[in-house]
């Protein structure tokens, strides 16, 4: 007699995909934002809401460089019924200018933003990848904060921003971090960085002439790990000393922003909410994968299956009706 019984299939919920912007005042002396006004950090946000499972729990994801809102796992989380938030940090698509203490206080603005305005009693902080090690640093300085600027000076204080703890981390492929991550990627036998063809031969892993090859010896290993982290300081020494000093500037302090531009940009961000909220739900999916997903029309018709200039008729109308509602405010 076979006893054996089948487990149901999990449940799958329908979910609504709400986009939102997380807007604040940006303190820094430096001006790092790249749209709206300056003196505002506009982070965008989605909300995954299951329609007809409520929670007092939010899963929270942030990448430094952003990028992730339509993951599969994202959406997959969603679908089995939990509530989640996938943020952007100011410094979405970008690099260059990334200060990670910056990123802390953004994922520090969206998880109040969840708490205060969305109601979420428990705020989980999901780390993928790169956010993984994002997600202990926040943690860490939430729980004990210990750093008051960034390695350039330029701030913020984390000290005082009064970071609220998330109730739980949870890792997921997250590497050791950015900087570790980037080090092991460095090419050990580069002696000179004004001349990259000056090279250690003996560390060179491409030289058919090099004494040691696959499988690596411990020691060879240990070698070309420390050679590594040598030229991370090399690099760091280099650009210490071509730094420029920063000139004294004449005019004096910035003005404060007006009150009007950011009641403006807050009036605009409610509107705008409002406007893709009424928006046919077809419309709105294309939308958000064109303009907040970074997605090409062929990438949303090979990601849809839908025909390419049903994606271009749609996106258009839905185009059409923002500008109309727009203009009605």
């Amino acid at each position: 007699m076979n006893t054996t019984t089948e487990r149901p299939a999990p449940a799958k919920h329908d979910y609504d995909r709400i986009p939102y912007l997380v807007a604040y005042q940006n303190n820094s002396a430096v001006r790092d934002v790249y749209g709206g006004i300056a003196e505002l950090v506009v982070l965008e946000s989605y909300l995954l809401k299951p329609r007809h499972r409520a929670s007092d729990t939010v899963l929270v994801f942030m990448h430094p460089i952003g990028g992730g809102a339509y993951l599969p796992m994202i959406n997959a989380l969603a679908r089995a019924g939990h509530h989640v938030i996938y943020c952007n940090s100011r410094f979405r698509g970008t690099d260059s200018a990334l200060l990670m203490e910056k990123v802390v206080e953004d994922l520090g603005e969206c998880i109040r933003d969840a708490k205060e305005r969305l109601g979420y009693t428990k705020v989980v902080l999901a780390g993928w990848s790169g956010g993984g090690s994002l997600s202990a640093f926040y943690q860490q300085q939430a729980q004990r904060p210990t750093v008051t600027a960034s390695p350039s000076g330029d701030g913020p204080d984390l000290t005082q921003l009064g970071l609220i703890p998330a109730d739980g981390i949870m890792l997921l492929a997250a590497h050791i971090s950015r900087h570790g991550t980037m080090t092991e990627w460095l090419d050990a036998s580069i002696l000179d960085e004004t001349d990259p063809t000056r090279r250690d031969p003996e560390l060179d892993l491409y030289d058919p002439a090099n004494p040691n090859q696959p499988p690596y010896t411990a020691e060879f290993l240990e070698r070309y790990r420390s050679a590594q982290i040598a030229r991370n300081r090399r690099i760091d020494a280099l650009r210490r000393q071509k730094r420029p000093e920063p000139e004294d500037l004449p005019w004096g302090p910035e003005a404060e922003p007006h009150q009007e531009d950011r009641l403006g940009l807050q009036q605009e961000t409610k509107h705008l909410g409002e406007a893709l909220a009424s928006l046919p739900a077809k419309q709105r999916d294309l939308i958000e994968k064109a303009y907040f997903g970074d997605l090409t029309h062929t990438e949303i018709a090979e990601a849809t299956g839908l025909p390419l200039g049903t994606i271009k008729s749609r996106i258009r109308l839905a185009l059409q009706r923002l500008r109309h509602a727009m203009d009605r405010k």
